[in-house]
Order: structure tokens, then sequence, then C-alpha cells
């Protein structure tokens, strides 16, 4: 259940400057590890928002804080009895039930009544996705945990769970979590077909295989607690029980972080308590000896184990190898060969995967010339972005959540001239998903040839924006001796933009986001781009068509045209001059 992704009061003041409205700063401070400082804003966005759907949100997004990050369940019961009963959230605070009930609580008679009234109640297509997934998904981990433990399972719910989720592909498309689930309900209903179709949804291709053979080519594709459900061999069980234990470490870490009660000595003394229980379940000669155990999961598995800092905070990014090719980078006349690694079987995606709760997290990195990317935070931006761009009810709830969000911007500005804009944001993403789908209709693409084009141009522009034009900037920079976090995350952000096909893209994956001016790398490189692009439009005022100049500048980025993006990028980069 944990693994779905449930993506989720303007103040007057008597001074000049108006103050943050206490949602948008809740999601500042989540940006920046703020956890109590954002649940005391939250509630009072819950309470003094002036928009009801906003008040809605601010108490959805507290409940959600309440459960998972203090693990306080009145508290955040509270929090969901604030969401209007007859408005459109009720669907969304629901879920948020269900999800509590499933992941922490593990009360699944409640869970399932959550979910089937959140079902019943969802009104946007949207949410009766959602709605239809997060049920599905209440019973197949139920049923994994069952298997886990040596237990039979009741296979009728998990029927029930594969004819929900065939459903939601046929109307919204494949995406991971969704393809996931319905390859574990089939692997434990003994429906073979289905789980191969499941197999070939997650992966784009799944090989020829009875079964037999079955257990080991799921260990092959990374999908470990699948092989160990099947009948894996003992040493695949003892691994994909590590894996489980991992994430699960890894996670409470992050929790301790949010909250303010961080202790590395405990995360590193747990893991290494794991890893030896591991050593002795492999059967490994000799003593135990941690970098012999990570070099032994590489070889067998093609484990990437990378216990480091993000920031200042120790955080764990863990997968395995997919995809391993090598590809010669060029940038301002800086060369290098570079070897790419694409990651999947992700057991921890380090801290801002969990602080966004699976919204949103690190894509990748570059470490001794090579790049390593965290393939399930890029397959499914396809699909989400087909959707709200050509559904023509998806794209109508977009635009309206456009106006609102553009009005707010002005606020915000006004408050904060330089942080993250979501009308902005939305925006770019709107002109973008726009170009493209008029470039290939020019074409004369229609139908699924239409669709399929698309899904294939939005993922190469980021794939090549965020892998090789970011992280093959990385390389370079660490290749010319430059060590700053931020410095490094500067340069290469500036690369994406400037060398990648498609600059608006590039800007909503990863620069004019919610952390801009955090106290992360991340953040403070997105804050020195925004003040950077602010001087820009300063200074080439009389080029950008429509600006006004008395209105704060960066929510009208959006006015340049793509060329004037990648010149201002470039000014700022140091390679480019």
């Amino acid at each position: 259940m944990r693994r779905v992704a449930i993506l989720l009061l303007v103040l007057v003041s008597g001074c000049a400057k108006a103050a943050e409205a206490p949602f948008d700063a809740a999601e500042a401070a989540i940006a920046d590890d703020k956890f109590v400082k954002a649940k005391e804003l939250f509630r009072l966005a819950a309470e003094k928002e002036s928009d009801p759907d906003r008040r809605d949100k601010a108490a959805i997004r507290l409940a959600n804080l309440e459960w998972r990050a203090f693990h306080d369940v009145a508290a955040a019961r509270t929090a969901l009895t604030l969401v209007r009963p007859d408005g459109e959230a009720i669907a969304d605070a629901l879920l948020e039930r269900a999800r509590l009930e499933a992941e922490y609580l593990r009360d699944l008679p409640a869970a399932r009544k959550a979910a089937d009234e959140a079902i019943a109640k969802a009104a946007t297509r949207v949410q009766k996705t959602r709605a239809i997934t997060v049920r599905a998904a209440i019973d197949v981990d139920a049923a994994m945990r069952e298997r886990f433990e040596g237990r039979a399972v009741d296979e009728a719910p998990l029927a029930r769970a594969i004819e929900a989720l065939k459903g939601v592909i046929d109307r919204d498309g494949p995406t991971l979590p969704v393809s996931r689930f319905l390859l574990d309900a089939a692997l434990m209903t003994n429906d073979l077909p289905t789980a191969m179709q499941a197999w070939h949804w997650y992966y784009g291709d799944a090989p020829n295989v009875d079964k037999q053979n079955l257990a080991k080519a799921l260990a092959g594709a990374r999908f470990f607690d699948e092989a160990a459900i099947v009948g894996g061999d003992k040493d695949i069980a003892a691994y994909a029980r590590f894996t489980r234990r991992i994430r699960e470490i890894a996670d409470e870490h992050y929790r301790t972080v949010a909250i303010g009660n961080r202790n590395d000595k405990a995360f590193t003394k747990a893991l290494d308590t794991e890893r030896r229980a591991l050593w002795t379940a492999l059967g490994l000669q000799g003593a135990y000896n941690a970098d012999k155990l990570l070099a032994e999961l590489e070889r067998r598995y093609a484990a990437v184990f990378n216990l480091g800092k993000t920031g200042d905070i120790l955080d764990l990014h863990y997968g395995h190898r997919v995809v391993d090719e090598k590809r010669e980078v060029s940038q301002y006349g800086k060369h290098g060969t570079l070897r790419f690694i694409a990651l999947d079987g992700i057991v921890s995606n380090g801290i801002s995967i969990w602080r966004s709760d699976n919204g949103g997290g690190d894509g990748g990195w570059a470490s001794d010339g090579v790049i390593y990317q965290v393939r399930p935070m890029y397959a499914d931006g396809p699909v989400r972005l087909w959707l709200r761009t050509a559904d023509p009810e998806l794209r109508a709830k977009r635009s309206k959540e456009i106006a609102e969000e553009t009005k707010r911007d002005v606020e915000r500005a006004a408050a904060q001239p330089i942080r993250y804009f979501p009308g902005l944001a939305m925006r770019l993403d709107r002109q973008y998903g726009d170009a493209v789908l008029a470039e290939l209709k020019a074409k004369g693409l229609t139908g699924d040839a239409l669709r399929d084009a698309f899904l294939a141009r939005a993922w190469s522009d980021v794939f090549e924006s965020s892998i090789w034009a970011h992280e093959g900037r990385h390389a370079i920079d660490q290749k010319e001796g430059i060590t700053s976090s931020p410095e490094l995350e500067f340069r290469a952000k500036l690369s994406e933009v400037a060398l990648g096909p498609a600059p608006r893209k590039a800007l909503i994956g990863g620069i004019l986001g919610g952390d801009i001016g955090s106290d992360t790398p991340h953040g403070k490189a997105n804050k020195r781009i925004a003040e950077g692009l602010v001087e820009w439009m300063k200074t080439h005022a009389g080029e950008i068509a429509e600006l006004d100049t008395k209105a704060p500048l960066l929510p009208q980025l959006d006015k340049l045209t793509d060329e004037q993006l990648r010149n201002a990028f470039r000014s700022m980069d140091p390679l480019a001059r």
C-alpha cells in the first residue's frame, strides 16, 4: 500500500508587503524538512483560508503529516473532519483515511470501507482512478504480506483487484504502480498471461518464460518480492526480506529527520545489523565485511547501494541496474565518455521521495563518470502529461487550476518575488504539452499513433535534459575539480535548459519547484537561477513580448520564447562565456 503514489488564506497585514499564505509557507517548510512548522501552517490554512477548496486541501495535507510523520492517528482523523462532506475533496479525504488505516494501523476492513466510499464519492476521473487503484492496492499488499509470512491467501479479492486494475489501464494507460500491482495480483492467482502482460507494461518488454523458470526471471528483472512469493530459492527469499527491512529502516530515518529527531548513528547501526544478518543468511564465508557484502550483492543482483549525504542529510539511494551503457557527452568544448545506468527495483531513493510522499524525488546522480537514473521517477510522467493535455475532462480541470493558481501567484509575488509560483509552472507545462501535440498532429498523426508518439517525445525530452545534459554536466564539472554541491547543481541546471531539447519541460522538471530557496543544494541552486533570470529579464525587457515591467518578473517567465530561455541560462554559465 505504501507504494501507491497518492498525488495529492491570504493573510492581510497593515504593511505594504503582503504576508505569505500559510498553505504556501507550509509547502516551503516541507521542502526544507521543517515538518513541525509545516503542520502548524497547514492547520492555520485549513481554518483560515478563504478558498474552501484550499481549506480542504490543507486539511488533507495536515492529516497526512499527522499520521505519516508524527504517528498521531487521532489528530489525523480530526484534521480529516475539517474537509467539507459535500465538497469535491471528500473523495481525497477518504483515500487519506484509507491509507492511514491500511499503511499505519493495518486495519484492513476500515481501509477497504474508506476506499469504497472514496470510489462512490469520486467526482472526477483522476479521483476515480486513484480510488480504484488504492482499493486494489489494499488487497494486493495485504495478500503479499500473507505470502511473505507463509500463509495462504484468499484469491477472490485479488481477482476483483485484477479486473479493477485492468480497467484503470484500459482507460488511462499502464503506469508503473498500477502495472506492478497487477503483476503481483496475477502471480498470486497463478494467472501467468496477465502477469506477463503486466510485466510488459512495466518495462515495455517481457521475456518468454514458463513457470519453472519464473522465479529466476523475476529476480533478473529486479522483481525480488515477486520472485520470493512464486518460490524463489532461499537466497532470493533472504535478499527480498533484506530489501523490505532496509526500506522500512530508511523510511523511519527520513521520518525522524523530518520531525527533528534525527539520529544518524541509529540509522547506520540498523543498516549494518541487517547487512550482517544477510551475510549469514546467504552463507557467505569468513568474517562479515560490509564492502565484500555489497560487492557480492552487486555481482548477484546488480545492486547499487549508495549511502551518503544529500546536502547535510544522511540518506540512502539503493536500487538495481536494469540498463548499463556508455555514451559520449560534449558541452561547450568539454568532452567525456559517460556510463549510463538506469535503476529500478528501488529500495530507497533518498529523503526527497519520502518528503514528498512519493510525489517526486531524486531523478539520478553522477559519480566517477557514471550517470545513474532512477527509472521510476521518469517512466510515468509522459502518461500523466498526455492525459492533462489531450483528455477533455482533465484538460478542463487543469485549466481551472491554472486560472486559480495564476491569480494566487500575484499575491505570492507581492509577499516574495523569488519563490515557487505554481501558476507559472502549470502554464509552462501546458505550453510544452500543447506544442508537442500540435507538432505531432501537423505530421498527420491521430489516435493511438498520436498518443504513442507523444509519450515517446515527452520521455525523450526529459531523458536528454535531466540525464545527458544535467548529469553529464556533473561529470564534466567534477572532472574540472568542482566539489561544492550547490555549485554543481547550479551549473547542471543551466545545461539542462540551455542544452536540452525542451527548455520549458526542463524548467518545470527540477528548477521552478517548491524547493526554491530551501537549505539544500537544489534549493540554493534554484534560487540563484531564479534571481539570474529576473536580472536577464530586466536587461532584455524590450525584447520580451507583452512583458509588464511594473509587475514582478519571475511569474512572467512563460512570456519568454524557448530561445530566450536558452540565452538567459547561457548568460549565467561560466562555460558558455
